[in-house]
């Protein structure tokens, strides 16, 4: 299993996908204030209230 570089508008991070599905960011090791909203991106994938379509 290996973390994947991504970006969003709250900064770089790495994203995991564990085998049990749960998923796990964490900032980028040279972003000297990573936003503690980066935390929130996981969750964001099963809220109830995410747009699944258009």
């Amino acid at each position: 299993m290996s973390t994947v570089p991504t970006t969003s508008h709250w900064g770089a991070f790495g994203v995991r996908v564990h085998e049990d599905g749960r998923v796990e960011t964490t900032p980028h090791p040279g972003d000297p204030a990573p936003s503690r909203l980066l935390g929130n991106v996981a969750d964001g994938l099963t809220h109830p209230t995410r747009v699944r379509r258009p």
